[in-house]
């Protein structure tokens, strides 16, 4: 089974907003067909998982998760909702 992974190291806005949304946008796109999808956070990023400042971000990774991606951290850890 083929999978996209996209990674997600930076925990500037403009990263946490992006990878988020295409991913959001590569489900809406593949449709019932689609590859697995994962989101791997790892470095910078990883502590936005965890910061209550990240509202919208932490929405966002819930959403996909809820949606069937598979998001993992350098940890290992992955996260379900």
């Amino acid at each position: 089974m083929a999978k996209l992974v996209l990674h997600l190291f930076n925990a500037n806005p403009a990263a946490l907003m992006t990878v988020p949304t295409l991913a959001g946008r590569m489900l809406d796109a593949l449709g019932a067909e689609s590859p697995t999808l994962e989101i791997y956070v790892f470095g910078p990023a990883e502590g936005a998982l965890s910061s209550p400042e990240q509202v919208e971000f932490n929405a966002q990774i819930d959403g996909l998760v809820g949606r069937g991606a598979r998001v993992t951290t350098c940890t290992g850890r992955l996260l379900v909702v």
